[in-house]
């Protein structure tokens, strides 16, 4: 646990530094991930939001690790068991999250924030998964140096 935590302060430290937000327009670019420091930083959101960053939890429909990852999607990524590892957990978590964009044709940060709560199938969104999404977004905002 703390070689990801570590990992994580890691990935946040280095891509706050590299971030210069200066308009409008290069906030709205932040908005959507583009490339794969965009995607670390929006994972450390969703784990934020979750978990609070533990990778011990364990959710009401048996969701494990930081990200909450369903047991049904854990398979789909993973020959290992569910929680191997925190670094399997975020390997599995990049693969969810790849999976969404292209399944749903988007890098916009709040509505992958709704697919990751709900499900990329989801019909309809609830109240709490817009306020989910709207926390991860605010989150991931200030990990990339804005803030509304």
């Amino acid at each position: 646990m703390i070689l990801g935590m570590k990992i994580l302060i890691v990935i946040f430290l280095l891509h706050l530094s590299s971030l210069e937000v200066s308009s409008q327009e290069s906030k709205n670019n932040l908005r959507r991930l583009n490339n794969s420091q965009q995607k670390n930083l929006f994972l450390v959101a969703i784990a934020l939001v979750e978990t609070g960053n533990n990778n011990k939890l364990v959710g009401k429909l048996g969701e494990k690790s930081a990200w909450q990852i369903r047991p049904s999607t854990w398979k789909q990524f993973s020959k290992l068991p569910l929680n191997h590892s925190r670094n399997e957990s975020l390997r599995v978590a990049r693969c969810y999250l790849d999976y969404i964009i292209c399944k749903k044709k988007t890098t916009d940060v709040r509505t992958l924030a709704i697919y990751w709560n709900a499900g990329p199938w989801c019909k309809s969104v609830s109240k709490q998964t817009k306020d989910y999404a709207e926390r991860v977004e605010n989150i991931y905002g200030r990990l990339c140096g804005y803030a509304d």
